[in-house]
This record gives C-alpha cells, structure tokens and sequence, in this order.
C-alpha cells in the first residue's frame, strides 16, 4: 500500500479483488450494527463510530492504492500510490488506537457472546489487531519487495474480517465456525493465485495461514 513495482512492472488485479471482497465482507458483517443502524438501537460510542470509519476507510484505500498499480499502470500513478501511503500508515494507526480501546469496552460491557467468554472476546479482538499490525508493518517495511509487499498488506486486510465475517455468518443462520471458512479461502486463493503466478507457495501466504491459526489457538485457550 506504500509502495508498489517499479514502473517497468505493473501491478496485479489479483490483489485489488481480494481488497474488495474483504470490503464486501466488513460491509455485510456490520450493516446492521454499524452501517444500517436503526435509530431504535442504542447509539455507538464516539470510539466505536470513529473506529468503523477508519477501517472503513482503510479497506477504501486498499482498493485505490491496488487500482493506482494494477488499471493502466504509469509512473504518475505509481507516485500518487506512493503519496497516499503515509495516509495508510495514519489511518492503520487510527484502526489500531481505536480498536484497542473498543475491545476493552466490549469486555467491561460484557457480552452476549455464547461462543467466548468476555476475556476470550477480548483476546480474539486484540489478537486481530497484533496480526493485522505485524501484516501492515511487515507490508511497508518490504516495500521495495512487490511479492512481499503486496501479500503482507493483502493479509493485513484478511486478519481484520474476522469479526466482520462472525457477524455475517450469524445474519446468515450459519454455524459461527463457518466465519472461518471466509478467511482461509481468502487464504486459498492466494495460495492458489501464488501457484500459478509464482510457480510456487509464497512464504508470506504461508504465514498469514499461521498468523490465523495462531489467533484461533490462542483465542480457544482463553476461553
């Protein structure tokens, strides 16, 4: 999202799709807690509301920063791709202050949660904002590194949907296990995509499947 391949290189739209299925899925998740709202529910926190528009906005700017790289790719673009990464790395920032401090509201509320307790809800959302932090960083650290570059803040997004892809799930009637099911196909068709375009696995998708796997683990563990 900082930085992407040299002008002799173009982008790939692979990674402009994965931003805006995980777009669809935070949509959906949140529409009737956040996005659609009714006026008969309480009304959110300033925190909770600034929360939803930063990583609303995050997830936004995936698509435009993917796009800039991947639609008609040229040097301007490439510029402006580099430019509005410091807005990126502001608002990441302002997702991770503001998820930190919903999460801890969300356990001293308590909740109706019957699949965690209160402390597993609360290490489960502060889980989702370690990986999605590592991702990102890791993502503009390597930025000189497309390959590594791209998968790091594409898997930035995927960590995040987490509690997005529960919520649908739940709206849906399906078991809440199956939220997982959006996150490792996500997961799948990089592996897949990487297979064909690499002729090999990427040790970055490799790691996004453990960063995941290592969230689940840890979350059970609690409770």
């Amino acid at each position: 999202m900082v930085v992407s391949p040299s002008p002799k290189r173009p982008g790939e739209p692979f990674f402009t799709v994965l931003a805006v299925v995980a777009l669809a899925v935070v949509l959906a998740g949140f529409a009737p807690s956040f996005y659609l709202r009714t006026s008969d529910r309480p009304p959110l926190s300033s925190m909770f509301l600034w929360h939803g528009i930063s990583l609303t906005a995050w997830y936004v700017l995936a698509i435009v920063q993917g796009a800039l790289v991947s639609v008609r790719f040229s040097a301007a673009k490439l510029r402006l791709h580099q430019r509005l990464g410091i807005a990126a790395l502001l608002i990441a920032i302002a997702v991770i202050y503001t998820g930190i401090v919903v999460a801890f509201d969300f356990y001293r509320g308590g909740t109706t949660n019957t699949i965690l307790t209160p402390e597993g809800l609360l290490v489960a959302n502060l889980m989702n904002l370690v990986s999605f932090s590592v991702c990102f960083v890791c993502g503009v650290l390597l930025r000189k590194q497309p390959e590594m570059h791209k998968r790091f803040l594409s898997l930035a997004g995927i960590v995040m949907i987490g509690p997005a892809a529960f919520r649908l799930v739940v709206t849906m009637g399906l078991a809440p296990p199956m939220s997982l099911a959006i996150q490792f196909g996500l997961i799948a068709a990089m592996l897949v995509y990487d297979r064909r375009r690499l002729k090999r696995f990427s040790k970055v998708t490799w790691i996004g499947a453990g960063l995941i796997v290592l969230m689940i683990a840890v979350t059970l563990a609690v409770g």
